[in-house]
């Protein structure tokens, strides 16, 4: 039986001799079977957890029920019979960032939605944020939106955003008379983000690009 503090107790049948284990405080190690004052040894021997132990020696295997822990190697003596089915990655959950995101069985679809969300933001901020410094005459507009849709598909890597982005500028946003030649501009800087020898600015700062 345990006591206060995660100690082990066990009351030997043979001497009624009441013997408190050794404490242990660290996780994943074993507990050895605890002997009597008269050297017996116990019927079976607990870790400070709980978890039985499965032989009577000091290399002795820990039960977690599905299958064992050997200490004395730090391995698991059999495979988790719960194989793949949470990922390849058996060790990664909350997107490998526990103390930010909480997600205790690394299956909530809103935290990670959330942080693609905000970083898909921050993004487009900045992208327009960075043409317009880059290209303040309104001659340039085609360039500056070709700009940014540069700089969003290299941070977020992703083109269909940029694009689809655009177009709900254009439909919603600040429309004009001249929305189609500024999907083509968007398209453009879409494609020359590929191109990863040059800056955005540098690949939409030349004539290929719409002026107004």
């Amino acid at each position: 039986m345990l006591e206060l503090g995660g100690r082990v107790v066990g009351n030997e049948a043979s001497a009624r001799a009441r013997r408190r284990a050794a404490e242990n405080t660290c996780p994943g190690f074993r507990l050895p079977a605890a002997r009597s004052r008269l050297g017996a040894r116990r019927a079976s021997a607990r870790t400070h957890r709980g978890k039985s132990l499965r032989g009577t020696t000091l290399a002795s295997n820990v039960s977690f029920g599905a299958r064992d822990y050997d200490p004395t190697v730090g391995r698991w003596t059999s495979k988790d019979p719960g194989r793949f089915s949470g990922g390849h990655n058996l060790f990664s959950y909350a997107r490998n960032d526990p103390a930010n995101f909480g997600d205790a069985r690394g299956k909530n679809p809103f935290a990670v939605g959330a942080a693609v969300f905000i970083w898909h933001g921050l993004c487009s901020r900045t992208a327009y944020n960075q043409a317009s410094a880059s290209f303040p005459d309104p001659k340039d507009d085609g360039k500056k939106h070709c700009l940014a849709s540069c700089l969003i598909t290299r941070c977020t890597l992703n083109p269909m955003f940029a694009n689809a982005l655009g177009l709900g500028y254009e439909a919603f946003g600040d429309f004009s008379d001249d929305w189609a030649e500024d999907l083509v501009d968007n398209y453009s800087g879409t494609l020359l983000a590929l191109d990863i020898t040059q800056t955005c600015r540098d690949a939409c700062d030349h004539d290929a690009c719409t002026t107004k």
